[in-house]
Protein backbone atom coordinates (compact mmCIF):
# COMPACT_ATOMS: atom_id res chain seq x y z
CA UNK A 1 0.00 0.00 0.00
CA UNK A 2 3.01 2.32 1.07
CA UNK A 3 4.49 2.19 -2.32
CA UNK A 4 1.38 2.69 -4.29
CA UNK A 5 0.88 5.48 -2.45
CA UNK A 6 4.12 6.52 -3.37
CA UNK A 7 3.63 6.47 -6.80
CA UNK A 8 0.31 8.25 -6.63
CA UNK A 9 2.15 11.27 -4.63
CA UNK A 10 5.03 10.49 -7.55
CA UNK A 11 2.30 10.92 -10.25
CA UNK A 12 0.82 14.27 -8.65
CA UNK A 13 4.48 15.58 -8.43
CA UNK A 14 5.13 14.54 -11.68
CA UNK A 15 2.08 16.71 -12.91
CA UNK A 16 2.97 19.37 -11.15
CA UNK A 17 6.28 19.44 -12.72
CA UNK A 18 4.59 19.91 -16.20
CA UNK A 19 4.46 16.13 -17.09
CA UNK A 20 1.44 15.29 -19.38
CA UNK A 21 -0.25 13.19 -21.84
CA UNK A 22 -0.98 13.85 -25.23
CA UNK A 23 -4.77 13.78 -26.34
CA UNK A 24 -5.65 12.05 -29.72
CA UNK A 25 -9.47 12.08 -31.20
CA UNK A 26 -10.39 8.90 -33.36
CA UNK A 27 -7.69 7.72 -35.49
CA UNK A 28 -5.05 10.69 -35.73
CA UNK A 29 -1.61 9.60 -35.69
CA UNK A 30 1.18 11.42 -33.82
CA UNK A 31 4.76 10.93 -35.68
CA UNK A 32 7.81 9.60 -33.88
CA UNK A 33 10.56 11.87 -33.24
CA UNK A 34 12.21 9.56 -36.06
CA UNK A 35 9.92 10.72 -38.57
CA UNK A 36 9.03 13.79 -38.91
CA UNK A 37 6.47 15.99 -36.84
CA UNK A 38 6.49 18.68 -33.95
CA UNK A 39 9.33 16.57 -31.98
CA UNK A 40 11.22 15.32 -35.17
CA UNK A 41 15.17 15.04 -34.54
CA UNK A 42 17.25 17.93 -36.18
CA UNK A 43 20.03 14.83 -36.43
CA UNK A 44 19.81 11.19 -36.72
CA UNK A 45 19.31 8.99 -33.71
CA UNK A 46 22.02 7.25 -32.29
CA UNK A 47 22.12 3.24 -31.58
CA UNK A 48 18.42 2.79 -29.33
CA UNK A 49 19.34 1.61 -25.67
CA UNK A 50 17.64 -1.80 -25.38
CA UNK A 51 16.92 -2.46 -21.75
CA UNK A 52 15.04 -5.62 -20.30
CA UNK A 53 11.82 -3.78 -20.35
CA UNK A 54 11.89 -0.59 -22.46
CA UNK A 55 14.07 1.18 -25.28
CA UNK A 56 15.32 4.21 -25.13
CA UNK A 57 16.00 6.67 -28.22
CA UNK A 58 18.16 9.73 -28.36
CA UNK A 59 20.72 11.80 -30.74
CA UNK A 60 24.20 12.88 -29.67
CA UNK A 61 24.14 16.19 -31.17
CA UNK A 62 21.86 19.36 -31.43
CA UNK A 63 18.97 20.80 -28.53
CA UNK A 64 17.81 16.94 -28.17
CA UNK A 65 20.52 15.45 -27.26
CA UNK A 66 21.24 14.51 -23.38
CA UNK A 67 24.09 15.30 -21.64
CA UNK A 68 27.18 12.52 -23.42
CA UNK A 69 28.95 12.09 -20.16
CA UNK A 70 29.76 7.80 -20.03
CA UNK A 71 31.11 7.03 -16.97
CA UNK A 72 31.11 3.58 -17.22
CA UNK A 73 32.85 3.16 -20.50
CA UNK A 74 30.20 1.64 -22.20
CA UNK A 75 28.82 3.30 -25.14
CA UNK A 76 25.83 5.17 -24.07
CA UNK A 77 25.34 8.08 -22.61
CA UNK A 78 24.69 7.76 -18.39
CA UNK A 79 21.41 9.74 -19.06
CA UNK A 80 20.48 7.37 -21.25
CA UNK A 81 21.09 4.30 -18.85
CA UNK A 82 19.65 6.24 -16.46
CA UNK A 83 16.69 6.93 -18.40
CA UNK A 84 16.20 2.76 -18.70
CA UNK A 85 16.63 2.41 -15.42
CA UNK A 86 13.64 4.36 -14.51
CA UNK A 87 11.33 2.52 -17.23
CA UNK A 88 12.07 -0.96 -16.60
CA UNK A 89 11.85 -0.19 -12.43
CA UNK A 90 8.62 1.44 -13.22
CA UNK A 91 7.05 -1.14 -15.48
CA UNK A 92 8.42 -4.01 -13.14
CA UNK A 93 6.37 -1.91 -10.72
CA UNK A 94 3.19 -2.05 -12.66
CA UNK A 95 3.42 -5.71 -13.69
CA UNK A 96 4.29 -6.85 -9.90
CA UNK A 97 1.45 -4.77 -8.85
CA UNK A 98 -1.68 -6.59 -11.28
CA UNK A 99 -1.58 -3.96 -13.98
CA UNK A 100 -1.76 -5.03 -17.59
CA UNK A 101 1.56 -4.65 -19.91
CA UNK A 102 1.73 -2.25 -22.19
CA UNK A 103 0.62 -2.87 -25.54
CA UNK A 104 3.22 -4.21 -28.14
CA UNK A 105 5.12 -1.09 -29.76
CA UNK A 106 5.07 -1.49 -33.78
CA UNK A 107 7.64 0.62 -34.66
CA UNK A 108 10.62 -1.00 -33.69
CA UNK A 109 13.27 -2.15 -32.46
CA UNK A 110 11.43 -4.91 -30.82
CA UNK A 111 7.79 -4.42 -29.15
CA UNK A 112 8.92 -3.09 -25.82
CA UNK A 113 7.56 0.38 -25.36
CA UNK A 114 9.75 2.97 -26.84
CA UNK A 115 11.12 6.25 -25.02
CA UNK A 116 12.53 9.16 -27.08
CA UNK A 117 14.39 11.43 -25.08
CA UNK A 118 13.63 14.75 -26.77
CA UNK A 119 13.58 18.69 -26.36
CA UNK A 120 10.26 19.53 -24.96
CA UNK A 121 8.83 23.20 -24.29
CA UNK A 122 9.88 25.01 -21.24
CA UNK A 123 8.44 23.53 -18.32
CA UNK A 124 7.10 20.55 -20.08
CA UNK A 125 9.32 17.20 -18.58
CA UNK A 126 7.42 14.32 -20.18
CA UNK A 127 4.74 13.55 -23.07
CA UNK A 128 3.29 10.24 -23.51
CA UNK A 129 1.36 9.76 -26.83
CA UNK A 130 -2.06 7.35 -27.22
CA UNK A 131 -2.27 4.32 -28.90
CA UNK A 132 -3.15 5.81 -32.03
CA UNK A 133 -0.02 7.33 -32.63
CA UNK A 134 2.23 5.82 -34.76
CA UNK A 135 3.42 2.44 -33.96
CA UNK A 136 1.57 2.59 -30.87
CA UNK A 137 1.86 4.52 -27.03
CA UNK A 138 5.40 6.38 -26.40
CA UNK A 139 7.07 8.62 -24.61
CA UNK A 140 9.00 11.89 -24.46
CA UNK A 141 11.00 12.71 -21.74
CA UNK A 142 13.55 15.78 -21.12
CA UNK A 143 17.35 15.83 -21.80
CA UNK A 144 17.24 18.33 -19.17
CA UNK A 145 16.20 15.86 -16.24
CA UNK A 146 19.44 15.07 -14.58
CA UNK A 147 19.63 14.87 -11.26
CA UNK A 148 22.06 17.36 -11.10
CA UNK A 149 19.89 20.18 -12.56
CA UNK A 150 17.11 22.22 -10.87
CA UNK A 151 14.64 18.98 -11.57
CA UNK A 152 16.41 17.27 -8.71
CA UNK A 153 14.98 13.56 -8.72
CA UNK A 154 12.30 14.20 -11.89
CA UNK A 155 13.91 11.61 -13.92
CA UNK A 156 12.49 8.55 -12.11
CA UNK A 157 9.51 10.11 -10.87
CA UNK A 158 8.63 11.85 -15.02
CA UNK A 159 9.27 8.17 -16.76
CA UNK A 160 7.37 6.26 -14.31
CA UNK A 161 4.45 8.69 -14.65
CA UNK A 162 4.52 8.88 -18.36
CA UNK A 163 5.01 4.67 -18.53
CA UNK A 164 2.16 4.79 -16.22
CA UNK A 165 -0.01 6.66 -19.77
CA UNK A 166 1.28 3.72 -21.84
CA UNK A 167 -0.28 1.09 -18.93
CA UNK A 168 -3.50 3.24 -19.30
CA UNK A 169 -3.56 3.12 -22.69
CA UNK A 170 -3.87 -0.70 -22.83
CA UNK A 171 -6.89 -0.45 -21.42
CA UNK A 172 -8.51 1.25 -24.07
CA UNK A 173 -11.01 -0.83 -26.45
CA UNK A 174 -10.37 -0.65 -29.90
Amino acid sequence: MARLLAFAVAGVFALALGAHSASAAGSTKFPRPTTGGEYAYSTPEAAPYVGARAVVHYVTTGPDAPPLNDDNGNGYPDYVEQVSVAADTALLYYGRHGFKLPLADTAGPDTKPDVYIDDLPAGVFGLTFPETAEGGSFVLASPRLDSRQKTLGSLPITVAHELFHVIQFSYVVS
